[in-house]
């Protein structure tokens, strides 16, 4: 796959090796024709069931982006989520984190997820995020709650082999 996927009618920009962001997917089977094997749907009002993305594999994060501060439960849920996205792409996977709108609540759970595989702080995740993600609704990671979240992310005090070959592919 390219850095950009709008040609499949998919609004999405690639992150890091294998971690890709956009807003929301079309239904059927363009996801998995373009090689995605994760799809995360973060936008609580705007989940479709599974069955419309054959051939992919849903997950699902219940967050609001209202402004509001990130409950505990819900930064569990992106913490475990982003740790199960970060493995797969490990393992080769090709990841797309989604929202309505591609910007907020799809860039926290992109940003765990990329300190996740490269071993960057938070406050690295979020630039990188802002960065690379171009959507057609406007700048990525606005939610101020969202980014102080991500500041109090550390870095990896060591990094394996396959994190630091990530880390070194996106450009840390």
């Amino acid at each position: 796959m390219t850095s950009d996927v709008r040609y499949y009618g998919i609004d999405a920009n690639e992150i890091a090796p294998g971690l890709w962001m956009g807003s929301a997917p079309p239904r059927g089977r363009a996801l998995s024709r373009a090689g995605f094997y994760v799809l995360t749907l973060t936008a609580i009002e705007h989940q479709p069931s599974a069955e419309h993305f054959p051939g992919v594999l849903v997950a699902r994060a219940a967050l609001i982006d209202d402004g509001t501060a990130i409950t505990s439960s819900q930064w569990e849920e992106v913490l475990s989520l982003s740790g199960h996205l970060a493995r797969a792409t490990r393992h080769g996977k090709c990841v797309l984190v989604t929202c309505a709108q591609g910007r907020n609540r799809s860039g926290l759970v992109t940003a765990l997820t990329l300190a996740r595989m490269t071993g960057c702080d938070g406050r690295a995740a979020t630039r990188v995020v802002q960065e690379r993600r171009r959507s057609p609704f406007g700048p990525a990671l606005t939610n101020i709650e969202y980014c102080k979240a991500l500041r109090g992310i550390p870095a990896a005090l060591h990094r394996g082999p396959v994190t630091s070959r990530v880390a070194k592919a996106s450009g840390f």
